[in-house]
């Protein structure tokens, strides 16, 4: 997710410590996952639909998850509410799109022997690019500036 980030960012080519740059985030992110497993196979006991509707609520609300975590240095629980507010975010549409996007890429991907090599990263760079248009629309640098206002009148 870093190499990628910063390869987006700032052009820079993947490197190999890049890999291993993040392993802080292993346990905690292992943790958080060892729970989702154990909350959506909860919504599948009880039937399909419950289960369904928890692991798309889930894959909408932590899209940004990861990102904030490397960027930002963010632990899980931060994390998880700033891609909370980052999906709640007008128009909500445009997330629902880019979350069936992803989910699409991935599934894909995971359905053709080898292709996840290639929708892995691809689905990662959908959302970075979403990640960083967001950032910079939260922090007022993705706006256009307009012409400036016309000098006053004496």
């Amino acid at each position: 997710m870093k190499s990628l980030l910063l390869a987006a960012r700032e052009g820079r080519t993947p490197d190999v410590k890049d890999l291993f740059s993040e392993m802080s985030l292993f346990l905690p992110l292992l943790g958080f996952a060892f729970l989702l497993v154990v909350v959506i196979g909860i919504g599948f006991m009880f039937l399909i639909l419950p289960g369904l509707i928890l692991a798309i609520l889930f894959l909408f609300a932590s899209l940004y998850m990861l990102p904030l975590m490397v960027d930002r240095r963010l632990g899980v629980i931060d994390a998880l509410k700033g891609s909370w507010e980052m999906a709640n975010r007008k128009p909500i549409s445009d997330q629902a799109i880019i979350t069936i996007i992803y989910a699409a890429i991935l599934s894909i991907g995971g359905s053709i022997p080898f292709v996840i090599l290639v929708a892995q990263p691809l689905a990662t760079f959908v959302i970075l690019s979403v990640y960083q248009e967001r950032q910079g629309a939260s922090s007022g640098m993705g706006k256009v500036q307009g012409a400036p206002p016309p000098p006053p009148v004496h």
